[in-house]
């Protein structure tokens, strides 16, 4: 929890709304069945409801913990993609088969100008990318090194916000490196910790170096995060002697909708490179979110159905109950016709106040729950991470849609 809201306080506050939901469905279904103390179960529940509502509203949001990884929006593929694949990648045709140093990108420097003249560019970065070992006092581990500008690198991935311990890298640091958390528990490595990392340089041969983890970090992918580390592109360059060594460009757009063609425009601006779009490199999370977006349709007909029932159900109920007063109202002279539009209306009225209702009250739920967040590990646990997506995510409201 946050500082300052107790565990009991928490705690308290999820009975009373674990009860609270209790006697609204009690007072429901004592409704339905003409109860006499439904009324009043009815309005115990949603008084009851509304004060959690406000109570959620003035907590301050829980403290997740250090190993707690959020995403910021309604659309949990969204951060691994920028924590990891980006929305466009240009490589070597090469390297995507080899994987190795000396396929380089030899337009670095022209791609590089092109890129911050682009206005639908909103960051990237170049890497330089070597398998290799990690090596320490009790275990050895396949691993990708990741050779980093720091600076382009947090503008783009935001790996600088995902680090838990230590310190993100800076220019100037010697012989440090990042590594996920999932990697470090297993290796059993903390801040400090000595290891050698053992890689391929530019001319073939094997060379490795002594390094000390200078920051743990955590991203929405536990896959990525137990292969990835991650060292400066200057203290690559040392045991290279190239300074400017760029396998793979990463970079971000303002609007995703037009990655198909601003990476159409720079493959034809670079045909000797590969251009690829977040969809080409991780199919898996396109597909998760178009299986994603068509379960959520069909979550949202089976409710709307249900509504409706239910709705029906209301109003037949209604007119059972009138039956003596529909009775009166065409012995005074109203007609059938009458008697239908009038209950079409108030079938009417009954669903657009109940709709805007819904909508008022579907608002406020997602301001509380866009600030708390809603953590789905007690659900699945850590095993969201291994597909990227985010264990806690905080809903939101994207009115570029309406």
């Amino acid at each position: 929890m946050a500082s300052g809201v107790s565990p009991t306080v928490n705690r308290a506050v999820n009975v009373v709304v674990s009860l609270g939901a209790a006697v609204v469905i009690f007072g429901a279904m004592a409704k339905i069945l003409h109860l006499s103390w439904a009324d009043w179960a009815l309005k115990i529940g949603l008084t009851t409801e509304a004060l959690i509502f406000i109570i959620y509203a003035i907590l301050p949001p829980p403290d997740m913990g250090a190993p707690t990884v959020v995403a910021d929006s309604g659309n949990p593929a969204l951060k691994s993609i920028e924590q990891h694949v980006s929305h466009i990648q240009i490589h070597h045709p090469e390297f995507l088969i080899d994987n190795n140093l000396v396929h380089t990108i030899k337009d670095w420097e022209t791609l590089r100008e092109q890129l911050q003249t682009n206005t639908n560019v909103k960051a990237f970065t170049g890497r330089a990318i070597s398998n290799g070992m990690l090596s320490t006092a009790t275990q050895t581990r396949g691993i990708s090194i990741m050779a980093i500008d720091p600076i382009t690198e947090a503008k783009t991935t935001g790996l600088d916000q995902n680090i838990l311990e230590g310190n993100y890298l800076e220019e100037g640091t010697k012989n440090q490196v990042l590594i996920g958390r999932s990697l470090a528990q297993k290796l059993k490595l903390q801040i400090g910790s000595r290891l050698v990392v053992t890689f391929q340089n530019t001319e073939g041969d094997l060379v490795s170096s002594a390094f000390r983890v200078g920051g743990i970090f955590q991203t929405a992918n536990l896959l990525l995060d137990e292969k990835n580390i991650y060292i400066l592109q200057s203290c690559l360059a040392l045991y290279t002697g190239q300074q400017t060594l760029v396998n793979e460009v990463a970079l971000l757009l303002y609007d995703a909708e037009q990655v198909n063609s601003e990476s159409e425009a720079l493959q034809a601006n670079f045909p000797n490179l590969q251009v690829r779009t977040w969809a080409n490199i991780s199919p898996e999370l396109a597909y998760i979110q178009d299986m994603g977006s068509q379960m959520l349709i069909m979550i949202m007909a089976i409710i709307l159905l249900a509504l409706a029932f239910g709705l029906v159900n209301t109003m037949l109920m209604t007119v059972y109950e009138r039956v003596y007063e529909l009775g009166m109202l065409m012995a005074i002279g109203m007609n059938r016709i009458r008697v239908f539009l009038m209950i079409t209306l108030e079938t009417l009225f009954l669903t657009f106040v109940g709709a805007l209702a819904g909508m008022a009250l579907g608002y406020i739920t997602i301001l509380i729950l866009g600030r708390r967040g809603i953590d789905l590990a007690p659900v699945g646990g850590d095993a969201m991470l291994q597909y990227g997506y985010p264990s806690v995510v905080y809903p939101m409201i994207d009115w570029s849609c309406s």
